[in-house]
């Protein structure tokens, strides 16, 4: 006995033209998933953006440290390379030229060497070189400097004028060196000569700083031409380079610049005349207002070897 369906209804198991419906009641087909960024609140944004800001403060301190160590490196090697060009200069050889004349010939035989003992009794703080014999009638003393343009001019035209008389013994020279005047610094050089007089060779030592103050301005107290200079002279090397080096040295020249100052010194040079015990002076000059008083640095070399060849013999004289 076959069982029929019930009037009215349709069998859809077996049917296959049959449509099933979805259980959601749609009238589409089966439904697609299709995925989504996911929304970011303001606190993940905030955080991504301190974490940018923060890589790029990084990256711009290692840019500065990287800017700084290359200044750095070019800065050393600039210095390295101002090292090696004062080591080079310092080290290279300097022109170095002598006049036909200089050397201890021209005073072979004048009696020479440092003194404290001046004209009428004066006692010098640090011993002076002085050229001649100490009981000549005539005794001059100048106050110099050797980066001093006008002693330059006063050792060639006058000191120079005179050696002569020095060695005949009429007359007796004594320098007192000073490092206040100038156009250079004249301690190297002054320091180079008081080690030079030490080993008895002051007078060619100064004839030589004269001599380079005309070549080379400040240059002739360049250390490499005060050692050849000191070569020159035949001094014992070693001996000079321990006296140049010496706190004696160096205190000698400020003593014997102090003393000078004490003297009144007011420009240099300044030349003091004595005959016997008795000053010679020059009348005041209203117009020269850099004249030290006393100082006969403006006598003409011919009324100079005057006085001393008529004091030869002793004689007084009262000239102004």
């Amino acid at each position: 006995m076959t069982n029929k369906p019930k009037s009215g209804t349709t069998s859809t198991r077996n049917n296959p033209n049959s449509t099933s419906k979805p259980v959601n009641g749609s009238s589409k087909g089966a439904s697609t998933n299709i995925p989504t960024a996911p929304r970011l609140n303001s606190a993940t944004v905030a955080s991504k953006s301190k974490d940018k800001r923060r890589a790029q403060a990084e990256l711009q301190r290692k840019q500065a440290q990287q800017a700084q160590r290359i200044i750095v490196m070019i800065g050393a090697a600039a210095l390295l390379v101002a090292v090696v060009v004062v080591i080079v200069l310092s080290s290279r050889p300097a022109d170095i030229a002598f006049a036909d004349n200089v050397g201890a010939a021209q005073y072979a035989g004048i009696p020479s060497g440092l003194t404290t003992s001046g004209p009428n009794g004066v006692t010098y703080p640090v011993p002076m070189p002085y050229l001649g014999s100490p009981t000549a009638p005539v005794r001059l003393e100048e106050i110099s400097s050797f980066s001093c343009p006008f002693c330059l001019q006063y050792h060639d035209d006058h000191f120079s004028q005179i050696v002569d008389e020095i060695k005949a013994g009429r007359a007796q020279y004594i320098y007192l060196p000073t490092i206040r005047t100038g156009d250079f610094n004249a301690e190297p050089g002054t320091r180079a000569a008081y080690c030079a007089a030490k080993q008895g060779q002051f007078w060619p030592m100064q004839d030589i700083l004269f001599d380079w103050q005309k070549r080379y301005a400040s240059g002739a107290s360049d250390l490499n031409r005060l050692e050849a200079a000191a070569q020159k002279l035949n001094l014992n090397m070693s001996q000079y380079d321990a006296c140049f080096s010496s706190t004696e040295a160096r205190n000698y020249s400020d003593a014997a610049s102090l003393y000078s100052e004490a003297r009144g010194l007011v420009g240099t040079p300044s030349v003091f005349l004595f005959v016997g015990n008795q000053q010679i002076k020059l009348p005041p000059n209203p117009n020269a207002s850099n004249v030290t008083p006393g100082s006969i640095a403006a006598m003409d070399i011919g009324t100079l070897r005057g006085i001393i060849e008529a004091n030869a013999l002793k004689m007084s004289y009262s000239y102004f």
